[in-house]
């Protein structure tokens, strides 16, 4: 059996919509740790943030017109993030991150 260590292997990007009760520059804090950790524990040094993920804002009503094509989930006053582009997140993170912020994820085509 292999074990995925890489990224996810279809061409998508993704957002994850939170609901949490940390702010936006909380989230990044602790998404800037988690891939610390990552990178140790892969032996990656190389994966920064901006690698990974593009933005980290609160949902509103602009954001979820721009989400309805792909899903009709409210995203106002909620924390979205966002990947900085096709399979830039770790897979292995993805069930992470949904954990600890409470987070649905929604694939962008």
């Amino acid at each position: 059996m292999k074990a995925r260590t890489g990224f996810v292997s279809n061409s998508s990007s993704s957002s994850f919509i939170c609901s949490t009760d940390k702010t936006p520059e909380e989230v990044k804090e602790i998404l800037i740790e988690i891939l610390k950790t990552y990178n140790k524990v892969t032996g990656d040094q190389s994966l920064e943030f901006e690698d990974a993920f593009e933005h980290i804002f609160y949902g509103d009503a602009n954001y979820n017109a721009q989400l309805s094509y792909y899903s009709n989930m409210d995203t106002t006053d909620k924390v979205v993030i966002t990947s900085a582009g096709d399979n830039s997140i770790p897979w292995c993170l993805f069930d992470l991150i949904e954990y600890v912020f409470h987070a649905r994820r929604v694939h962008l085509g």
